[in-house]
């Protein structure tokens, strides 16, 4: 028997707008690029622009070059004609066409895991890196020109950082172990600085933003707790006690949450704080929106919803646990937490033929291009 989730008018927009990062970074996802980890800032995973790489065309993909020769490379970050990705070894920029070196900042520590490497943001004129410390006690956040030149100092905090969101000048980073979150703000008189604006003990596990806004959680007091905050000020909008209320998106316009709180899918309006069940027993780890299609993943089970009227489109099982999925062009792409890859008809969840057999981190499918990662670096491909 299908099983269905309420449905909720307007799940996803169609048109993508970069909503927590700078005006160049709206353009740079208008033009088919990616310029955050989860393409957007509301971390929806889907990028509407691909044309090339298609449920038709995927088979046919075929390695055009290879870049950074590197253990522990991240999945890429692209924006105006650039690549710019991290490896162990440091952070590097390509050309987008060729793929020739442009510049590279070797770190000063190396990252101490896979899983503790670069997250990396494209944000205006400005390229935002959070990285954690080899000695796996503390984190790094740089803040870098586009040609590689730091705009700030350093700024090396305690514990394992793993949200970031970025509005203007205010970088917020969230650290789950440890409780907390900070905002810092690039301010410069004679020479460029991090100065811490804001904190609070509430978290977030995952890169999501919503229209200047985040959703943290956490305990106070001995109850469970959520906050919406906005970025710039740290001025709490909403809260509610008893909740903790993990954001894994937001809506394109900045509108809504899509959350998860034990085995339940919801969404959470940003102004309000209305919440609405999607759907119990659903146990979303991750997902991913588009205009017509919901995914959620838990372990080795991507489930599709119709995002008009919650309807149980289709569902697969795996032997492998998911990453974040990631949408282009009709194709769901879903890398697993040991390096295995799945390709999939997005439309019908069915099995599309591919060379994609193995992917460290999730897949960037952008501007006619497939950017993946492995053991040995990462890899370009086209059709």
């Amino acid at each position: 028997m299908k099983s269905s989730i309420r449905a909720v008018v307007a799940l996803a927009a169609t048109v993508v707008v970069a909503v927590g990062l700078t005006p160049g970074s709206a353009l740079a996802a208008g033009q088919g690029w990616w310029p955050v980890p989860g393409f957007t800032p509301g971390n929806s995973g889907y990028n509407p622009a691909e044309t090339t790489i298609t449920a038709a065309t995927v088979s046919g993909l075929d390695r055009d070059y290879s870049l950074l020769q590197d253990r522990f490379v991240t999945a890429p970050v692209v924006g105006g004609n650039r690549i710019y990705v991290a490896g162990w070894s440091g952070l590097h920029a390509y050309e987008e066409g060729t793929g020739q070196l442009l510049w590279s900042t070797v770190w000063d520590t190396r990252p101490v895991a896979r899983e503790t490497t670069s997250q990396l943001a494209i944000a205006g004129d400005r390229l935002i890196s959070l990285r954690n410390h080899a000695d796996g006690g503390s984190s790094l956040l740089q803040v870098f020109d586009l040609d590689g030149q730091p705009v700030a100092r350093t700024e090396r905090m305690p514990g394992t950082y793993t949200g970031m969101a970025v509005l203007g000048d205010t970088i917020v980073i969230s650290a789950p172990d440890l409780s907390v979150t900070t905002a810092y703000r690039i301010e410069c008189v004679v020479a460029c600085e991090l100065t811490p604006v804001w904190s609070t003990d509430a978290t977030m596990a995952r890169s999501v933003s919503a229209n200047g806004r985040v959703l943290l959680a956490g305990t106070r007091d001995g109850r469970y707790r959520s906050e919406i905050r906005d970025i710039a000020t740290g001025t709490v909008t909403w809260s509610l006690a008893g909740r903790a209320y993990q954001a894994l998106a937001a809506n394109d316009a900045g509108t809504r949450f899509y959350v998860s709180w034990w085995d339940t899918f919801q969404v959470l309006d940003v102004e309000t704080g209305t919440v609405t069940l999607l759907g119990s027993n659903v146990f979303p780890q991750e997902v991913a929106i588009t205009p017509t299609r919901i995914y959620t993943v838990y372990a080795g089970r991507i489930t599709a919803f119709d995002a008009t009227d919650g309807t149980q489109l289709w569902r697969r099982t795996f032997q492998d646990d998911f990453q974040k999925p990631a949408v282009a062009g009709g194709v769901l792409y879903l890398a697993t937490a040991f390096g295995r890859t799945h390709v999939l008809d997005a439309e019908t969840g069915d099995d599309l033929m591919s060379p994609l057999a193995w992917i460290l981190d999730r897949p960037v499918v952008t501007d006619g291009k497939a950017y993946l990662t492995d053991t040995k670096g990462l890899h370009v491909y086209v059709v």
